[in-house]
């Protein structure tokens, strides 16, 4: 009986098969290749030890077998996505895109040696900038806010009382809780206050505590004290005030239309100790999280033995620096050169009426695809972060798409799993996709998106 090894089709066969050849347009050619030749190879082993008999499938069916199992490996790496979901700091999408001098500043640390300062001698550039930037009086980078929260805990509170008030015990959007890294890090918490209201009476009534954890970005609907009070209350009784901002960052979030989000400058006038501000927050820069505040704290935090865990990497460190100087003021003022720079900025500031003629510019276009049976444009509201605060709600247009054949979720699986992924969100027999997170250079890309459908 011949060996069932002959009835395996050539690589270059497979290749010329239309299910291949499709996929090359969406993927690297020489990723194709080798994956070809590992999945054949692959197969040729287990036809040699094979017991049994088996049945080789038709080139065509083979290089069909070839193409999904080159899509689902890619699916389960890190892919480029188009954001839909009118979230634009979604934490399931890694933060937002960085600036171009930010993006040439990670490339050039990434691909050559580099010399990075050492935290705790003289000031950095980062440092410095931090300090022109808020006022702060030095500052450290860490590679998460979880990790930033735990290594202040552990320097100030290790075994004692920290004051958190009882409305702040929430779950954020990313399904963390920020007070659970302080028990983990060794403090006793002392809720202070009820779950619906919080004076500054109720934080006098605590006793002796290592510091007050101050957090914002919760969906908290409680009545709290503004965080210039907090401040006060805490310089008036000696009490270290940690602010983690969550979102916030830099920049004054009322320019874009998102209330109610004090700034890390602003958080240290009013007397704060120390403010956590996350990179790939507001400020638009790579996944990190600064710690800015007194020397006095920063030196006690760096002589932790477990500070060593704090190193940032030198490409992260370069993205950051690169994404600070951007904040330095313009030479002309009038300039918008933020906005201009840093793409999730940009992305904030774009008025309603610019999304809308977007979304009437694509709606033909998309409408032209064999895969829609119609497509909409849509005023709505999009949100800066997952907890979908009022004080962060957007104006904003989108798309609602109609599938030709299938339902709304078979589409919304669909995009998912095209080059780039489209991530939308399901209303009610459509698929809604947002253009607020979305910029107009990626246009295009998500028409692309759209007419791979229809060539499956």
């Amino acid at each position: 009986m011949p060996s069932p090894l002959g009835s395996l089709p050539s690589i270059n066969e497979l290749l010329e098969s239309p299910p291949l050849k499709a996929l090359v347009d969406r993927v690297n050619p020489a990723r194709v290749m080798t994956s070809v030749r590992s999945f054949v190879d692959g197969m040729r082993l287990e036809l040699q030890t094979a017991v049994a008999q088996r049945q080789i499938p038709s080139p065509l069916a083979l290089a069909e077998q070839i193409a999904n199992w080159i899509v689902r490996q890619d699916q389960a790496g890190v892919r480029n996505v188009l954001n839909g979901t009118g979230i634009l700091l979604h934490p399931e999408l890694g933060g937002a895109p960085l600036a171009d001098e930010a993006l040439a500043a990670l490339r050039s640390a990434a691909a050559s040696y580099s010399r990075i300062p050492t935290a705790g001698a003289k000031p950095t550039r980062v440092e410095q900038l931090l300090q022109e930037l808020t006022g702060c009086e030095t500052a450290v980078v860490t590679p998460n806010a979880a990790l930033a929260i735990g290594l202040l805990t552990k320097a100030l509170a290790y075994g004692k009382e920290v004051l958190i008030p009882r409305c702040q015990l929430l779950t954020a959007a990313d399904g963390s809780r920020g007070y659970e890294l302080l028990t983990a890090a060794g403090a006793k918490l002392q809720e202070v206050g009820a779950a619906n209201e919080l004076t500054i009476n109720d934080l006098s009534r605590a006793g002796d505590s290592a510091f007050l954890f101050w957090q914002h970005d919760l969906p908290s609907t409680a009545t709290q004290p503004s965080l210039a009070e907090v401040g006060t209350w805490a310089q008036r009784h000696s009490v270290s005030l940690i602010v983690d901002l969550g979102s916030g960052g830099l920049n004054d979030g009322a320019a874009f239309g998102i209330a109610a989000q004090p700034t890390a400058a602003a958080a240290i006038q009013a007397g704060a100790t120390a403010v956590i501000v996350r990179g790939d927050g507001l400020l638009g820069g790579p996944g990190c999280a600064i710690i800015a505040g007194k020397s006095s704290l920063i030196s006690k935090l760096l002589a932790d033995p477990l500070a060593r865990t704090a190193n940032t990497d030198k490409a992260t460190l370069a993205a950051l620096e690169a994404t600070l100087e951007l904040y330095r003021p313009a030479a002309d003022p009038a300039s918008n050169h933020i906005e201009r720079s840093i793409p999730l900025l940009g992305l904030l500031a774009a008025s309603a009426d610019n999304l809308k003629h977007r979304c009437e510019r694509l709606s033909p276009q998309l409408a032209a695809s064999p895969a829609l049976a119609a497509v909409e444009p849509r005023a709505d509201f999009a949100w800066l972060t997952a907890a979908k605060l009022d004080s962060q709600k957007l104006p904003t247009w989108g798309l609602t798409l109609q599938p030709a054949q299938g339902t709304a979720a078979d589409l919304l699986a669909a995009l998912s799993n095209t080059t780039p992924a489209v991530i939308g969100s399901l209303a009610g027999d459509r698929v809604w996709i947002d253009l607020r997170a979305i910029s107009p250079r990626e246009d295009q890309q998500l028409v692309n998106a759209v007419n791979q459908l229809a060539a499956k």
